[in-house]
């Protein structure tokens, strides 16, 4: 057998239609009103975990692909309005249906309806200033078997969110803007109700002609979801246990950067150098552990998977970008760079966020620094520290091209049960622990493409993803996909 064959289990069929719409008022001036919306049918498979490293790397494991038949669909309303003296308005609303008819025992379904309401005026208050208040509201009812794991065993759950906010944009001396807000929470999650402020600030200056300095601080309040707290499933012989107890994750962020715009002959861009900071209070994880009552050999001994506040997180890095266009004689160049690096590490390595009672009645506390497989540096699972990212395009007449690399670094640290598992042969030849042993350097992927415009409206293209066929995997036990061809028919109405 041929172990890079893909076989039936690893598909993807789309089918989308969009449509956008906007009429202009004729007897009111200022005033604009329109119907965007978004149709796609899909048909799907995921696989959680490949069989194994021989003859299995594009096969799953028995038991851990999920086939999905999908619907989505949206419509998006809006009104704009500007008045006599510059005061803009603007509703904007949503309605969002998903239903994903999955096997395994989990379909879900959802429905959100979403709506926004923003003003914003100028004034001159010692300068120009602008002022920006609004409300936001947001309500899901959510049909799944997929979150049964909650108060309402049927599936039945609902989330609704609700905000306020108010933000001033002020340009304090020639060069100087200033920008500070703040945004009021409220989250309910069926009974369950929460409520937060959350502040932000910014300022940006202009130190010579196309060089722009930033920095910025803002607190940040993310309530679980659904389906952190309710999912209830498995895959495989592996379970996903809700966690109906998940506290919100609370975080502060930090930026600083330079922007600094260039022209080189016939081409104009900018660079941007970024460097970011993010600490985590409660952080939240998708964590393997001994969650389950059931310690039965044929319930894995309680071993699955459960989103759990694991303490604190902080994440510090850097990012580079340059973007570019212009012309080349006759040809139409576009060029796009990026490199980030990041430091995602655990704060609180040996603080025990869970205890693990064994069927005997030890109990052993659970922390970062005892489910990991590589505490050196202590950096998070399965987190990816370097990306690089470059896009060159070219358009000549009707014919157009392009090529795109990227590179992922490899992930460090997985959970050590993966490797213990595998061990006592309780995962079957999975080959993880070669896996990561064999693959430390990261990987670059190219894919090329070739366009021609038929028309004005009508473009044909042919795309290469992974060129070189590589074979890698950004999460480890779940392959990329190898070489493929793609034709593309685009239609412009």
């Amino acid at each position: 057998q041929d172990p890079y064959r893909l076989n039936n289990g690893g598909y993807e069929h789309r089918t989308r239609f969009n449509f956008a719409t906007r009429w202009r008022n004729q007897k009111i001036a200022g005033l604009n009103y329109g119907l965007n919306g978004n149709v796609m049918k899909s048909h799907s498979t995921n696989v959680f975990l490949w069989d194994n490293l021989t003859d299995g790397l594009y096969r799953p494991l028995p038991g851990t692909l999920t086939n999905t038949n999908g619907t989505q669909s949206y419509l998006d309303p809006f009104v704009n309005y500007i008045g006599p003296k510059g005061t803009q308005h603007t509703l904007h609303g949503r309605w969002y249906r998903q239903n994903f008819d999955n096997d395994n025992n989990q379909s879900n379904a959802n429905d959100m309806l979403y709506g926004e309401y923003q003003v914003q005026r100028q004034f001159d208050l010692l300068g120009p200033t602008t002022i920006t208040a609004g409300i936001t509201g947001q309500h899901v009812t959510s049909h799944a078997v997929l979150y049964s794991g909650g108060p309402n065993s049927d599936g039945e759950n609902t989330a609704t969110n609700v905000a306020g906010y108010l933000q001033v944009d002020k340009k304090l001396v020639e060069r100087l803007m200033l920008s500070a807000g703040l945004r009021y929470e409220h989250f309910r999650v069926n009974d369950d109700k929460q409520a937060e402020p959350v502040f932000r600030a910014g300022a940006t200056y202009q130190l010579f002609e196309g060089t722009f300095l930033r920095a910025s601080y803002g607190q940040g309040y993310r309530f679980p979801t659904i389906g952190e707290r309710y999912i209830l499933t498995s895959v495989g012989s592996f379970h996903i246990y809700p966690n109906i107890d998940l506290q919100p994750e609370t975080s502060v962020n930090m930026e600083v950067g330079i922007k600094q715009g260039f022209k080189l002959g016939g081409i104009t861009g900018y660079a941007d150098l970024t460097a970011f900071r993010q600490d985590f209070d409660h952080y939240v994880e998708f964590t393997f552990g001994q969650w389950g009552a059931d310690r039965s050999p044929a319930n894995l001994l309680g071993f699955g998977f459960k989103s759990v506040n694991t303490g604190g997180a902080r994440i510090t890095g850097s990012e580079i970008a340059i973007a570019g266009k212009g012309n080349l004689g006759a040809v139409e160049l576009t060029l796009l760079l990026g490199y980030t690096h990041a430091l995602p590490v655990s704060t609180t390595p040996d603080q025990a966020y869970a205890i693990s009672t064994s069927t005997s009645g030890v109990e052993t506390p659970v922390s970062y620094a005892s489910t990991s497989s590589d505490t050196t540096g202590n950096i998070l699972k399965f987190r990816v520290q370097n990306l690089f990212r470059s896009d060159i395009g070219a358009t000549w007449k009707r014919f157009s091209g392009g090529i795109s690399v990227r590179y992922n670094s490899h992930v460090r640290n997985i959970d050590q049960a993966f490797l213990d598992f595998e061990q006592i042969g309780a995962l079957g030849d999975i080959g993880i622990a070669e896996w990561m042993r064999t693959h430390t350097t990261g990987d670059w992927i190219t894919d090329v493409r070739i366009g021609y415009a038929i028309t004005k409206q009508v473009k044909a293209s042919f795309i290469v993803n992974n060129l070189s066929n590589e074979v890698y995997a950004i999460r480890p036990m779940a392959i990329e996909a190898p070489r493929n061809f793609q034709v593309q028919l685009a239609l412009d109405l």
